[in-house]
């Protein structure tokens, strides 16, 4: 359902969306000679190519298929990826360096399987999860955008961006009173609501002129349950935009909400093209978002 709300603030205008526009996924032509490929990097050391982009769009470069009592992500054209010429950009901050890709693999995606490359980056202690990403790799002429962790507010554009998000926080809870039937608790008091304060656990942004994008997750704790919500937001001189927000109430278990951790962000042209771990119940995805054309295109990791 598509949920529209205007809030004002100071004579600001929130437009908020659950929704937005996603490019389709299209059957990819020949990768060698594409502008850009972007790929997040497992953490044991291996590249999932997952999308390029050509003529403004974005492609999915890999697929699901039915293997026998198993389903398999395939990329669709494992040979024709180009073999150098990749950088590779690690989650935290720390310096992008080359990347050398080696061998086609097949590895574990939770209860599925999924192709990947192998490459030069040093074989991981034992106990770090492969499925944690630790970061991106991209193939092509762009440049590295510097997002930077905002949560505790450090400047006016922040603090202006965290009263909006309270405020959204507070208007999605507003509208669900029902917790999912699995949980212990099976409904937010009314009167606890104005006492519980709202928490925001993640802000991030990327400041493109006088334009910044923020993607932000805020939540309102309840014992073991929680009211969120979650989204992304542009901020000018003038508004602050809300794209793609969503909120609930997370009960925990098979009812819990998706988290999101920024890998990294890139600049094309000049829009911020952001790589994104969505982490669910049993499995991930990774969503390309590129503002402010609204564009997004979100990538299966895998489930069981």
């Amino acid at each position: 359902m598509t949920w529209f709300r205007r809030v004002s603030f100071y004579a600001l205008v929130v437009a908020v969306s659950s929704g937005g526009s996603a490019s389709r996924a299209q059957t990819p032509s020949a990768i060698n000679g594409r502008p850009l490929i972007v790929g997040v990097v497992r953490g044991d050391g291996i590249l999932l190519p997952l999308v390029a982009r050509e003529s403004d769009a974005w492609t999915a470069l890999r697929s699901w298929v039915s293997d026998g009592d198993q389903g398999v992500y395939r990329l669709s054209d494992a040979q024709g990826l180009p073999r150098e010429g990749w950088t590779y950009v690690p989650w935290g901050g720390a310096a992008s360096r080359p990347l050398a890709i080696k061998d086609l693999v097949t590895v574990d995606a939770y209860c599925q399987r999924q192709e990947g490359l192998t490459t030069n980056i040093p074989k991981p202690a034992p106990k770090r999860a492969p499925h944690l990403m630790t970061g991106i790799a991209f193939h092509g002429n762009v440049s590295v955008a510097s997002v930077e962790d905002v949560a505790h507010q450090p400047d006016d554009a922040s603090r202006r961006v965290a009263r909006v998000i309270v405020q959204l926080t507070h208007a999605f809870e507003s509208e669900r009173t029902s917790i999912p039937p699995r949980s212990e608790r099976r409904v937010i008091p009314l009167n606890e609501r104005g006492r519980v304060p709202v928490h925001i656990t993640t802000l991030a942004r990327d400041r493109v002129g006088d334009t910044d994008f923020y993607y932000f997750e805020a939540r309102k704790r309840y014992g073991a349950v929680e009211s969120y919500a979650q989204g992304w937001l542009t901020s000018s001189p003038f508004a602050i935009s809300a794209f793609r927000v969503e909120g609930g109430i997370d009960g925990g278990g098979e009812t819990s909400r998706v988290r999101g951790r920024v890998l990294g962000a890139l600049r094309v042209s000049r829009n911020s093209v952001w790589v994104m771990e969505m982490r669910g119940y049993e499995g991930d995805s990774y969503d390309v978002v590129e503002m402010p054309s609204g564009q997004v295109l979100s990538i299966s990791g895998g489930g069981c």
